[in-house]
């Protein structure tokens, strides 16, 4: 009893031959997946880090001629607080500031576009700016991407961010009023 018959086939695999593997792999995969995913959920909560002290936006300040690129999006280790400087303004040479991901607060300054026609694309999405999309925006003649959704934008969309050369507009999850400008073109 319990025994097989003499000559009877063993039951077809589930898995190709090339797909097989002992129980002992199995049950070390097992043990890694569990392992990864008990790692997975041990992160701990991400350092914040003052926007305007932190040292890529004072080296970015001091090199004001030179810094083309403000790169800043938030990760799983580290996000930026606080708002953003109106001294943003005086970094002339941007073409990308990506601050997106953050936990930034406040207006966003219309320092960002005053003295800036060569910054082509803005991305400030997932943080909590609140008031209104500065005028001033307009003033950024080559922007060509204005990303701010995720925030608490909460005023009349001005009619100055429909420049010439924008292609990505998104401002979706802000709880902005009033009607669609007519200089959109719709």
């Amino acid at each position: 009893a319990g025994s097989k018959p003499k000559g009877a086939n063993p039951p077809a695999p589930m898995w190709p031959s090339s797909l097989r593997m002992g129980t002992a792999h199995l049950r070390h995969v097992l043990v890694v997946l569990v392992l990864g995913a008990a790692v997975h959920n041990a992160h701990a909560a991400p350092t914040k880090q003052a926007f305007a002290t932190s040292a890529t936006y004072t080296a970015c300040l001091a090199n004001k001629a030179t810094c083309d690129v403000l790169e800043m999006s938030g990760t799983d280790a580290l996000v930026y607080t606080g708002s953003i400087p109106t001294s943003i303004g005086q970094i002339t040479g941007l073409t990308r500031i990506a601050i997106n991901s953050n936990e930034l607060t406040g207006t966003l300054p219309s320092q960002v576009c005053v003295d800036n026609s060569v910054l082509r694309q803005l991305h400030i999405w997932d943080n909590s700016f609140a008031g209104a999309i500065p005028t001033a925006i307009g003033k950024c003649s080559r922007l060509d991407q204005f990303i701010a959704y995720g925030n608490d934008f909460n005023q009349q969309l001005p009619a100055q961010v429909f420049i010439p050369h924008l292609r990505t507009l998104r401002l979706q999850s802000n709880p902005l009023v009033g009607t669609i400008p007519t200089e959109i073109g719709l």
